[in-house]
Order: structure tokens, then sequence, then C-alpha cells
């Protein structure tokens, strides 16, 4: 397959934050920490298999616990991820002389496999993918969308005020979405611990830090888990080809 960064240097691709480490997100939102540049190191890694995927839509949670004690713990997101991704597919085409035509999200009406078979060869005949950022914290997607506005890519991403896949209707996300990101809190605490404030529940992953990422592992149905015993219930959010990145 023909790789679309293969000429380019896309280490440089910077992503605007600097609102998310002060004024009214100071205190409510995760800022992007070594953990997310890890994250967006291995997006960078893995560039060749994104942009050979077909990917219609891509799913960020940035997701905490509500199963700790009765409280709600958030895993504040700011949206660093996926303005990175986003940027980062585009940037791959400008370095090959190419322009992805601006997003299209319906998958149902072939629109994006129709522009692949009319561009065979192309590493940028899919146009750049939809991303949904969901996160049971609303600042937190008040400041995903202000870091996709910094970072000229907000007509390519929404947010969704929810717990992790609570709101997702099964079929219809096996039939969209192509790619899922996640960045857990993964700080061990008893099932007790109440965390404080906002930024302290970013980080509290529950018992052995593992709460929050066993349970995303059973929702989205991925990898090796005693309960998954048929193909059908291996991915349950997730297209048949569909990958996902996970910091465990």
């Amino acid at each position: 397959m023909k790789s679309c960064h293969a000429d380019a240097d896309m280490s440089d691709i910077r992503v605007d934050f600097d609102h998310v480490e002060s004024g009214d997100y100071k205190d409510t939102v995760y800022s992007p920490s070594q953990d997310t540049f890890l994250f967006a190191d291995a997006l960078l890694l893995d560039l060749d298999h994104i942009t050979n995927s077909d990917i219609a839509v891509a799913l960020e949670i940035g997701q905490g616990n509500t199963s700790i004690v009765s409280h709600v713990c958030f895993r504040c997101g700011s949206g660093y991820i996926s303005a990175y991704l986003l940027k980062l597919l585009a940037e791959s085409c400008k370095h090959n002389g190419e322009q992805r035509s601006e997003v299209t999200t319906n998958k149902a009406r072939n629109a994006v496999k129709t522009s692949a078979a009319d561009n065979t060869g192309s590493c940028c005949a899919n146009p750049l993918p939809f991303v949904l950022t969901i996160d049971i914290n609303p600042s937190a997607n008040a400041a995903t969308m202000d870091t996709m506005r910094r970072n000229g890519v907000e007509g390519n991403a929404d947010t969704a005020t929810t717990d992790m896949f609570t709101s997702l209707c099964k079929r219809r996300s096996k039939a969209l979405v192509d790619l899922v990101m996640f960045n857990p809190p993964y700080v061990p605490s008893g099932s007790n611990d109440i965390a404080p404030d906002d930024i302290d529940k970013a980080w509290n992953g529950g018992f052995m830090g593992r709460e929050v990422t066993d349970r995303f592992i059973t929702s989205v149905g991925v990898g090796d888990h005693r309960s998954f015993h048929t193909p059908m219930q291996m991915q349950d959010y997730l297209s048949p080809d569909g990958t996902v990145y996970l910091v465990r």
C-alpha cells in the first residue's frame, strides 16, 4: 500500500491547548500530559495503518468511573488526541500534494467508499474522518470544542456528554465507528476513595488502577475476555475491521 507520509516529517505537528492550562478549565479539565503525548506518538507510528483504513468515524472516549462508590469520576479530556489525529491526517496529505475533501460522515450512503473507488491509488482518497468525543464532564466537552476551534478542525468534530458507550446504538456504531481511542485514568485507589475535586477524579482508576480500563474492554468487546464466546460478541461498538487504541 502507498504510504501517505513516506517523504514527510510529521513529528513537528503541534496542538494548541494553552486554554486548558488556565482560566475556567484549569481546575476542571485534564490537561495533556506525558500519557497524552505517548498516545499521540502511537498514532504517528501507526499512520500507515490509519491512512490506509476506511475510517468514516473516529470515537474518543474521555471517561471516568461511575461505578466507584456512587459518585461520578471524570476523565476530563481536552480534545488533544482527537485534534492531533485530524491535524496528522490533514498534514500527511498536504505533504503529498493532495487535499482531503471536507469531512463526510454518512457511511450509510456509501459516500466514503464511493470516493475511495473513484480515487484508487491515492493515499488521500478518503476524506478526513469525523471525530466524536465523549466525556461525562460538560467542561471537558466545552474545552474539547475550544481545542478543535483553536486548531482549525472544528468542522470535523463534535462532542457528546454521556457515560462511555451508554448513549450509543450498537448497530449503528458497528456500521460507522472504525476507530476508538481511549486514554483511561490509571492511578490505583480504593473502591471507597472519593476524589476531592475534578482533577483528582481524572486520575482515579479504582482498584489496581484497572476499574475503568476493564469496564471499557468489556463494553467495547475487544480483547481476550472470558465473557466473549462468539465473534458476534467480540466488537459491540466497532466496525468489523475497526481499530482500538488504548493506553494500558
